[in-house]
């Protein structure tokens, strides 16, 4: 063998011992200069198409949030209105039965209308009005102070036509220093006729509450819309005072948004500012929640991480660069040079993968904070009801009870789903049967479920399963009366439309008995779920018992 060949082959041909033999371009300082050039223009082009790729990742991400925050926000919101609607409902039932006159001078009216705010934090007060406007009742003092609200739009829309819970905008309080929003509803006299309007005045600090618990990266800004764009609440904001009157003066046209949520890109003709806007309506009120992040804010955060990927992929660079102008006598060190280059890149895809799983993190975290926290509201009205004596008061604490724990199973539902908007509508009514199954064991009475298989959006799953809790309660506790039976519970869909059908083998509905007559808490908590979700809502007895029946959209 040669003298230039005494580097050993073994069987397969492989040199052992020898130098990397590397091209003739590599092994000249000509070709070490080209092959560097074309080195640093190949990884300013991948580090561009990275960190463009980056940027887009970071829009989308911070796009997902504020969607994310505002549909949270606006469940929590509608979730606050709701309790005010059912509360203005109860209010007017205070009062009905009686003359203005006899209202006003009642004091167990106004302890009435004081227990009723007492239970909610951000009702400031409840108010009866007779049908000229005056104040004739009120949470807030006894005897009620000599105002009138004749002049308030929320009365004066109550005055022309049921409205149905009406929300006032932004208004300045007029016995108090305060800035209010105000739902009205109409109340009605023996005859048919406008009597007036009960009034429940909400805090608008509370629509925005949920806000303080959820940490996210970016500074946004939320608002509270109304429909013809008024402001009533917004954060940051010194105090309500700086919303009062005041209107968005850019997009979305929220009057005329389609399904009630979306994004936008929208520029502040104020200033110029252009920011990325996501809002959710108000479900049941003509109501916004907005959720804005200025585009700078994460522009500047997509630089300022440019900045460090820069810096380490300049000195990634130099280290190949460095390898590759000694590749022609230490070989291997260019390998590992490239090796670490590609390891650094996996490690910054890395990175992009775990900012895009925060959302998800973040909404799971939520879920599991409301699941627990309704889960420990029903332990301590179970524990109440155990240790009260009075038969109906711990009937009453079993129905708040079961209220809660539906609540709370959708939530647990919703942290064992993959797509947290939707909710497999048959496991959740099955598991609220169960429930019900479990604290009516000692009863007698059997619930048997045929649930036909169908998914929901999550903000028609809450009602539906708190209106399956009221009619089977309701099935158990009037309809059977303690003594055994059966209750049918079932569920079918047909061109977009849901039927829910419960029936029980008692001993029915009382003669002219109606839906819309009933002044029980259950079957009113019923009709304004139905109202909510847009649904029909029948009932009456059959040859076995009672059958009701609730017809919805499903989209």
């Amino acid at each position: 063998m040669p003298m230039a060949q005494s580097a050993t082959i073994d069987s397969r041909g492989d040199r052992r011992g020898a130098s990397p033999r590397w091209p003739g371009t590599i092994r000249s300082t000509q070709g070490i200069v080209v092959v560097s050039l074309l080195l640093v223009s190949l990884a300013a082009l991948i580090f561009g198409l990275f960190e463009e790729a980056n940027r887009r990742a970071r829009m989308r991400e911070a796009g997902e949030r504020i969607t994310s925050l505002a549909a949270i926000l606006a469940e929590q919101a509608g979730r606050i209105l709701d309790v005010a609607n059912l509360a203005a409902g109860q209010a007017t039932e205070v009062a009905r039965g009686r003359d203005w006159d006899e209202v006003a001078r009642s004091r167990a009216v106004f302890d009435e209308l004081r227990q009723l705010q007492a239970g909610y934090e951000y009702i400031n007060a409840i108010w009866l009005a007779d049908a000229e406007g005056r104040a004739r009742q009120t949470s807030r003092a006894f005897p009620a102070p000599a105002v009138s609200v004749a002049d308030r739009e929320h009365f004066k829309v109550q005055r022309e036509r049921d409205a149905g819970p009406f929300l006032s905008e932004l208004l300045r309080s007029r016995v108090a220093p305060e800035v209010n929003i105000v739902m009205s509803r109409r109340m009605t006299g023996a005859d048919g006729g406008f009597a007036g309007v009960a009034l429940v005045v909400l805090n608008p600090s509370y629509l925005l509450e949920a806000y303080r618990e959820i940490r996210i990266d970016y500074p946004v800004s939320i608002e509270v819309v109304g429909f013809d764009r008024s402001i009533l609440v917004r954060s940051p904001a010194a105090s309500p005072e700086d919303a009062l009157y005041q209107q968005r003066t850019t997009d979305p046209d929220l009057a005329s948004a389609g399904p009630g949520y979306g994004r936008s890109v929208a520029t502040d003709p104020r200033n110029g500012t252009v920011r990325m806007e996501a809002f959710h309506r108000i479900e049941g009120f003509p109501l916004y929640v907005v959720v804005g992040i200025e585009a700078r804010a994460i522009t500047q955060r997509w630089l300022t991480a440019m900045a460090g990927h820069a810096l380490l992929a300049c000195l990634a660079l130099g280290a190949a660069l460095l390898g590759l102008g000694v590749a022609h006598r230490y070989g291997a060190r260019e390998e590992r040079a490239l090796a670490e280059v590609r390891s650094l890149k996996a490690t910054l895809e890395d990175r992009v993968r775990e900012r895009t799983g925060e959302l998800e993190r973040l909404f799971r975290e939520e879920n599991h904070r409301v699941k627990n926290s309704l889960q420990l509201a029903a332990s301590l009205l179970q524990l109440q009801q155990a240790k009260t004596a009075a038969r109906p008061v711990r009937q009453l604490l079993a129905e708040a009870h079961s209220r809660v724990l539906t609540i709370a199973r959708l939530h647990e539902h919703l942290l064992q789903a993959d797509n947290a908007t939707r909710i497999d509508l048959k496991r959740y009514l099955s598991t609220i049967c169960a429930d019900i199954g479990v604290a009516i064991g000692q009863q007698g009475a059997v619930i048997a479920c045929a649930i036909e298989p169908v998914t929901v959006p999550t903000e028609l799953a809450v009602p539906l399963g708190l209106i399956l809790n009221e009619l089977v309660t309701n099935a158990v506790k009037h309809g059977l009366g303690g003594a055994r039976g059966r209750i049918a519970v079932s569920l079918a869909t047909r061109d977009g439309v849901g039927r829910l059908v419960v029936e029980d083998e008692g001993r029915g509905l009382p003669a002219g008995w109606s839906i819309s007559a009933s002044h029980g808490l259950g079957m009113q908590i019923v009709r304004g779920l139905a109202d909510q979700i847009h649904a029909r809502l029948h009932g009456g007895s059959t040859a076995k018992g009672a059958r009701f029946e609730v017809e919805f959209p499903i989209a």
